[in-house]
């Protein structure tokens, strides 16, 4: 049975570059990440979790999913556009090794931040 709920998730295994916060500037692709991101709001997704469903801030902490195929992560999605870094945290590691090659061919495309940033 499926839940529809309202809730900050922290997505397991990327990185984006923050946005502008609490008297921070914003890092380099910040705000390109974020405009992406907005595309999730008010659409139905669904979550998968790993070995804890919250972290240290009591985020959700999760896999986006928009779709039915393993390229219907939204990480995957990030990580390919060069939106996010690979970002592996303690033991949630189940796509991992899928995230590192995206973010492998993100690098040699030289999308989003990787032309920009570095």
């Amino acid at each position: 049975e499926s839940e529809v709920f309202d809730a900050n998730v922290r997505m397991i295994g990327v990185d984006t570059p923050e946005i502008a916060h609490d008297g921070m500037a914003a890092e380099c692709y910040g705000p390109e990440a974020a405009a992406f991101n907005e595309q999730l709001v008010d659409h139905l997704v669904w979550l998968t979790f790993d070995n804890e469903c919250f972290d240290r801030f009591d985020r959700v902490l999760a896999y986006v999913h928009v779709g039915g195929g393993d390229g219907d992560l939204w990480e995957r999605q990030l990580l390919r556009r060069g939106f996010a870094e690979s970002f592996p945290v303690g033991d949630h590691r189940q796509y991992q090794s899928m995230f590192d090659l995206d973010q492998q061919a993100a690098l040699m495309s030289s999308a989003g931040m990787w032309a920009v940033c570095f």
